[in-house]
């Protein structure tokens, strides 16, 4: 695979924007399913006492609504370079998720 040492950085040297975001978010995303509540559940022991948590390249903040569900009073902070993930990851109503 001659082609995979050049792949990753072709792919991701700039943030998802426009359609690529909206593409992953609305089409791809979703064949993940519970996945990031597995994730949380996964992660409870080592996070458990945890007040704050940091996600890096938090895409559309699924990880970060899920975080807050499974740990209420979290405080979750969703570092995205992509404006397009980060308006996403901006729902009203999370008010614990900070981008």
């Amino acid at each position: 695979m001659r082609w995979a040492s050049w792949l990753d950085p072709w792919l991701y040297r700039r943030p998802f924007t426009g359609r690529s975001a909206h593409r992953y978010a609305e089409l791809e995303r979703p064949g993940f399913g519970d996945l990031d509540e597995r994730l949380c559940r996964a992660w409870e022991a080592d996070l458990a006492g945890a007040r704050r948590i940091v996600d890096l390249g938090a895409g559309p903040g699924t990880v970060g609504r899920s975080l807050c569900r499974q740990f209420p009073g979290m405080q979750v902070i969703e570092i995205e370079p992509s404006p397009d993930y980060a308006a996403a990851a901006r729902e009203p109503g999370d008010r614990t998720v900070r981008v």
